[in-house]
């Protein structure tokens, strides 16, 4: 396979699960504003920190509240982040690779830019917005469920795993990052219902509620909902299980001993970390070095697949 058609391949993926994530985060959050009390207002620019790009969203007239935080994350143009952003060069990727995937993934990745084209703009009501969201993830559902479906496993479905499931760890991270930030303590008992809540909307954003309490049981903990992001082999989107389906995919690569190595060293440092009853600093540190273990497992891959395409 060539490189540059592994490259473009690997991003479809990334960019599709970065829209659905960012569609289930903010979907989750705008149902978090219902839930909590008048009192407990809602930081909205702490959904822009969960991006942790490098650009200041206020220097581009953005601010701390809802309507400009939802214009930011869902239609601007601009952020590379968005849910526009992401569909638009998921579809350009699948654009030049047409030839290698099945007709319908093509539809209906095109169909879900253009419905987000023509949609994200004017989401002036919740209902409305909250609509849009749901089929922004109905619609990366069907494309993925489609690509699994029918696409051999061949390297290109393996690049195309292997796209989706780093990105997968790299969205829960960073979502963990922030609201432990915004939540610790994880598991005072005076926060009460709005602690329940509030841990109910990061596994709700995640699409991990009802997973989490058939494979954890008992009431609602900020430690085990961290615990359980973290740490669980079952979980599609925690990181743990991710990391093992990345070196799956990579066990059927060619020339992956350098992405491996790199690999091992981010599941080693994650199966030897208690992620529970830490304070934020250390939480923040230690995503941070999970974070950066992403980045060097991804640099890796590049480094190793794609690298020719970089040169010419």
């Amino acid at each position: 396979m060539l490189s540059r058609v592994a490259e473009n391949i690997y991003w479809l993926t990334r960019c599709l699960e970065r829209a659905e994530g960012m569609a289930r985060l903010v979907s989750a959050s705008s149902q978090l504003q219902l839930d909590l009390p008048m009192h407990v207002p809602l930081s909205w620019g702490s959904l822009i920190d969960i991006l942790g790009g490098d650009e200041d969203p206020a220097e581009n007239g953005y601010g701390n509240n809802e309507k400009s935080v939802m214009r930011y994350l869902i239609s601007d143009p601009g952020n590379p982040g968005s849910i526009l952003s992401s569909v638009r060069q998921a579809r350009e990727n699948a654009r030049v690779t047409r030839d290698l995937l099945p007709a319908e993934v093509w539809e209906y990745i095109n169909a879900l830019y253009h419905y987000v084209k023509d949609n994200a703009d004017g989401l002036t009501s919740r209902r409305k917005r909250q609509d849009f969201l749901h089929q922004v993830v109905q619609h990366s559902l069907q494309i993925t469920g489609q690509i699994h479906g029918s696409v051999s496993r061949g390297p290109g479905h393996q690049f195309m795993a292997l796209g989706r499931v780093l990105e997968r760890a790299d969205m829960t991270t960073r979502i963990i990052d922030v609201r432990y930030a915004n939540l610790f303590p994880v598991d005072d008992e005076t926060m009460g219902a709005y602690s329940s809540v509030c841990w109910m909307s990061v596994l709700k954003s995640l699409s991990a509620y009802e997973m989490y309490r058939h494979d954890v049981h008992g009431r609602i903990s900020g430690a085990e909902v961290v615990n359980y992001l973290i740490k669980s082999a079952q979980f599609p989107r925690a990181v743990a299980y991710t990391l093992y389906r990345a070196e799956e995919c990579l066990n059927t690569l060619p020339n992956g001993d350098a992405c491996l190595e790199e690999l091992d060293v981010l599941r080693d440092r994650l199966d030897t970390t208690e992620f529970t009853g830490m304070s934020p600093e250390r939480m923040h540190g230690l995503i941070d070095d999970l974070q950066r273990g992403l980045g060097r497992v991804h640099s890796q891959i590049t480094n190793t697949y794609f690298r020719f395409h970089l040169a010419a």
